[in-house]
């Protein structure tokens, strides 16, 4: 399968906005879980009930599913967190090995206050 987030790139001068960018790279993931997979990388959206500083759009690698949600590494906030199921808020798109690059150049994520 190709890399599907170039073509996005392709296309970096025609987004105004972030969140026209973020919807494009959704669009361009197409492939989706309805849960994650140990082993595989994510993008979804995030927003959590407690108030605490979260990366709404995280690029995540799964490490470990729980009952009460799974572990990963989140690329943009560059370290480990945990996902409570009913934090997230769409299906998981799957980022293939060879996409990873080119998100981590496009800077897509989006870190809020919860309040």
């Amino acid at each position: 399968m190709a890399n599907r987030i170039s073509r996005v790139r392709k296309h970096l001068d025609s987004f105004t906005t972030k969140d026209e960018l973020r919807k494009e790279i959704l669009n361009a993931l197409s492939i989706t879980h309805d849960l994650p997979e140990v082993g595989n990388f994510y993008t979804f959206l995030h927003i959590p009930e407690k108030k605490i500083i979260y990366d709404q759009y995280p690029l995540v690698a799964t490490t470990k599913i729980q009952k009460w949600g799974f572990d990963g590494i989140n690329f943009h906030s560059k370290g480990p967190r945990s996902y409570k199921w009913n934090s997230v808020k769409s299906k998981y798109h799957v980022v293939k090995q060879d996409e990873l690059e080119d998100l981590l150049e496009l800077q897509y994520g989006k870190h809020r206050l919860n309040r």
